[in-house]
């Protein structure tokens, strides 16, 4: 008999430890040094995100009661509800990328005192510092894969003074880069990021060229977009909109999209943006209506998608008599983008008509900036 003790091959460990939640393998950690090192290797946390992102998405669900405890749901693929602890007080979350929420410490988002990174899962902070900046127009948060860095964008247009300031993750550090075509605009939404990305909403654009103009519309509502790696932004058309419908951006399979509700007539748009290469003017982007959905209520708000469905927000609840005590029961509408069915799941906890919705996926993404090699095998 062979008095070797049994081996797994390095490729099957990861492949059957990827799947474990991260609260899981923190605690595999202490197994072994081999499987500390490997845990928290740059190739193992990637390998363990990719697989989280496609098969445990997250919901973030962040209460909107200004100058409260910063109080976060976390609604997960199994679809159970959990709160996730903090000691934040006034804050509000920036953007969630890779598992890294990016917090505005602060009653208004756009005026934050300070930045955090946090890392809710495996419960890592790190204070972001900030500058004497002025009150800020917009801010962003997210990821680029082609740098392999997160970035903070703080953009201010004021009437003296305009400036964009972008914080590193890499390196720690702020820097004040051009800001181009940035003049004279109003944000009017809070920033979501797809594929390396940051856009945001805007209107009231006054500085645009003849050929910029023509391309826009009467109502020259447009999308601000800025390149993570480049560091470049780029104006963008919105699509044609109904005027009378309420709209914002959204994230469509790694794509920028946009959710439409028209109020009098029930519907629900989802508009789904493509790239179609550069022209002498630079680049071209074109939008295609994917879905038209009819609902039988106008109090259907869509927030996210999420698992190829959109989420809406809801003031239905259902109550519940236990010994006496009322207790109410969120109700989460859910369309299917495939059925166009309407689901409604109930979920504890989670007031989804006053909250804040966000994709999340748990990770063990670090918010240190120095990586760690990949284990030798």
């Amino acid at each position: 008999m062979d008095d070797f003790p049994p081996y797994l091959p390095q490729e099957i460990i990861v492949n059957i430890l990827k799947r474990l939640p991260v609260k899981s393998l923190i605690r595999f950690q202490c197994v072994c040094k081999h499987w500390k090192h490997l845990i928290k290797s740059s190739y193992f946390v990637s390998e363990h995100l990719h697989h989280s992102s496609l098969q445990n998405p997250c919901l973030l669900f962040q209460r909107e009661m200004s100058g409260d405890p910063f109080i976060l749901h976390l609604l997960d693929s199994r679809l159970q509800v959990r709160e996730l602890q903090n000691d934040f007080w006034c804050a509000q979350i920036v953007g969630s990328s890779n598992g890294l929420l990016c917090i505005g410490m602060g009653k208004y988002i756009l005026s934050p005192l300070s930045f955090l990174l946090w890392n809710p899962a495996i419960r890592e902070v790190r204070q972001v510092p900030i500058n004497d900046f002025e009150r800020a127009s917009a801010v962003g948060f997210g990821f680029s894969p082609i740098i392999n860095d997160y970035k903070v964008v703080r953009i201010t247009i004021g009437i003296l003074k305009s400036r964009v300031d972008v914080y590193s993750l890499n390196t720690g550090l702020w820097k004040e880069i051009n800001f181009g075509k940035l003049k004279d605009l109003s944000f009017c939404s809070n920033a979501v990021t797809a594929n390396g990305t940051l856009f945001w909403r805007a209107f009231d654009v006054k500085d645009l060229d003849e050929i910029s103009v023509k391309s826009l519309g009467s109502d020259f509502d447009l999308i601000v977009s800025f390149d993570i790696a480049m560091e470049l932004f780029t104006l963008i058309p919105e699509p044609a909109i109904d005027p009378d419908s309420s709209a914002h951006l959204v994230v469509c399979e790694n794509k920028l999209a946009m959710l439409c509700l028209t109020f009098d007539s029930f519907l629900i748009d989802l508009w789904v943006m493509e790239e179609e290469g550069t022209s002498e003017f630079g680049k071209r982007w074109s939008w295609t209506k994917k879905h038209t959905i009819i609902t039988s209520s106008g109090m259907l708000f869509p927030s996210v998608i999420w698992r190829n469905e959109i989420v809406c927000k809801s003031d239905e609840v259902v109550w519940t008599s236990i010994w006496g005590i009322q207790y109410a029961t969120t109700i989460l509408p859910l369309l299917n983008l495939s059925t166009h069915k309407l689901k409604k799941l109930a979920i504890e906890g989670c007031a989804t008509v006053y909250s804040r919705i966000f994709n999340h996926v748990e990770s063990l993404v670090p918010v240190s900036s120095i990586p760690i090699e990949e284990p030798s095998s």
